[in-house]
């Protein structure tokens, strides 16, 4: 429970401390906090009616402003990200059971959706639930970026339905033909008449990093709004001004923007991961940044290229180091949910998260619930997929675009075509694909063990546990049954002798015995 005090004279600090529900108290600059631990919600319900002051979830813009730059962004993200946390957890369990389902176990369309017309039927309508629900995460984090900058959440999902609407074109949709790129195919508005279309209808669903910028734009000008002085121009105003404004900035500036870095980056991947000597050194690094490109959207300037290799070749060689990596985030997230396994509300998001990664490679959930929240995570994925795409760019691997989780492994081909200009090493696709998985895995673990000990990663994530859950010492949930620990040689034998006569005092009271006196006395004088 978090209170703003306005007198910290007035508080019975050790009154509070005195009662069982209370876990620890942090004074912390500009709010007292009152640890209550997994029971808030319980107390909460039981505190509200005996308070008469102003109880409201929503922080307000004096809080927001507390702290340095580093503690507001945490807790910026944290609103943001927060609320939506749990439908990302149902979204990767919904997209592994599907994938399951549509894994090629003999390479002629042998999947239970493609042989069974039941489970055909069944895919279809789990992906019309997968497909609202990526729709819905994205409109989500217009709503939370709005309500997190303590504006009108009804805005921020205005704009997100808009700018998700099916008049617009996802930039994974596009499929340019060999010779074309992403700007020849995406369709726009001819609106100065000649023979360049722009703006273009560019969709912004699935693109996370780019709705939370735009709701940002959005929440400022809605602040800047607020400045109008006369209510009823300001009810006139202020929605006109944001919605127009801020969809008008997202299409003409936003969207334009990621296309032409969606376009220039895919001629780049096209040639790194191709040319004989770079793709040793690109595509590696190109796989490390996987991950952080997901964040941003960028992922989908990889989706025209993979449609593109697959109608051409049969296959690609992305699809490599893009199961590496979603396997990858799902270890370096178990691995994190490992190193803090004492706190349960971690468990709770990295488990169900990291297994959605590794066996159905959706990794939207493990990236924004767990390993971007936390950071140490992120950076550990790309170490274990850089190391891991290495060996297996050296070997050859070209596979078929299906899954992107480990059961991917089995869609490898055994020898690319002729024409990709690679050669497979002895054992074929699969058995290299397997090692590179292999290798990656423990380079992955220990990477995020390591990264999470050292100090800027230990304090960061102490930070975020305090301002999420409350958790001050995650070693014993809040300083509740740990001993406190001392170094001083005479008060540790203090202890010691004073539980040693205390047994001997049980024994002989009932004599009512004065041998244990003399030592109570040299106890007190040690103390």
């Amino acid at each position: 429970m978090r209170f703003e005090i306005k007198d910290l004279d007035k508080i019975k600090e050790k009154e509070i401390k005195s009662h069982s529900w209370c876990k620890g108290i942090i004074n912390a600059p500009g709010e007292y906090q009152v640890v209550i631990g997994a029971d808030v919600i319980e107390f909460y319900n039981q505190f509200q009616p005996l308070y008469s002051g102003d109880i409201n979830f929503e922080v307000k813009n004096n809080q927001i402003k507390q702290g340095n730059w580093f503690s507001r962004a945490l807790r910026t993200v944290s609103r943001i990200f927060a609320p939506i946390v749990t439908v990302l957890i149902a979204y990767g369990l919904i997209s592994t059971i599907r994938a399951l389902g549509t894994i090629d176990f003999t390479g002629n369309n042998g999947s239970l959706a493609g042989s069974v017309e039941f489970f055909n039927q069944f895919d279809s309508i789990l992906k019309v639930l997968i497909d609202g629900l990526t729709l819905f995460i994205t409109v989500g984090v217009a709503y939370t970026t709005f309500k997190a900058f303590n504006c009108n959440g009804l805005f921020g999902l205005a704009l997100g339905v808009v700018l998700t609407s099916p008049a617009l074109t996802a930039m994974g949709a596009v499929t340019p033909d060999k010779g074309q790129n992403i700007i020849d195919v995406m369709p726009g508005w001819n609106l100065f008449n000649s023979t360049v279309f722009y703006p273009w209808k560019i969709s912004f669903a699935g693109l996370i990093i780019p709705m939370i910028g735009v709701a940002i734009f959005g929440a400022y000008m809605e602040k800047w709004t607020n400045n109008i002085k006369n209510g009823t121009a300001k009810m006139l105003l202020q929605p006109l001004l944001v919605i127009l404004t801020t969809y008008l900035v997202a299409i003409f500036i936003i969207a334009p923007i990621g296309l032409l870095m969606t376009n220039y980056i895919s001629i780049a991947i096209k040639w790194a991961t191709t040319q004989s000597v770079a793709k040793f050194i690109f595509t590696p690094i190109l796989a490390a940044c996987y991950g952080p490109m997901v964040i941003l959207g960028l992922h989908r300037t990889v989706t025209p290229i993979l449609f593109q290799d697959q109608a051409l070749y049969q296959g690609t060689i992305l699809i490599g180091f893009i199961i590496i990596n979603n396997i990858s985030q799902g270890v370096a997230c178990l691995a994190m949910n490992y190193q803090h396994r004492k706190v349960k509300n971690v468990s709770e998001v990295a488990i169900p998260s990291g297994l959605a990664a590794i066996v159905g490679g959706i990794s939207e959930p493990v990236l924004f619930g767990v390993n971007f929240k936390y950071l140490y995570p992120l950076l550990a994925a790309s170490i274990g997929t850089l190391v891991g795409t290495i060996l297996i760019t050296a070997a050859g691997v070209f596979g078929v675009v299906g899954s992107a989780g480990i059961f991917g492994i089995i869609s490898m081909a055994q020898q690319p075509p002729t024409e990709i200009g690679i050669q497979t090493w002895a054992g074929g696709g699969i058995v290299w694909e397997t090692i590179g998985v292999l290798v990656m895995v423990p380079v992955t673990f220990i990477s995020t063990i390591i990264l999470g000990q050292t100090k800027y990663f230990k304090t960061r994530t102490a930070q975020i546990f305090e301002a999420d859950w409350g958790i001050i010492n995650e070693e014993t949930r809040i300083e509740e049954i740990k001993p406190v620990k001392t170094n001083n040689k005479v008060i540790k034998k203090y202890i010691k002798e004073k539980n040693k006569y205390e047994q001997i005092s049980k024994r002989l009271f009932m004599r009512r015995s004065g041998c244990c006196q003399p030592n109570w006395r040299r106890l007190r004088c040690w103390w």
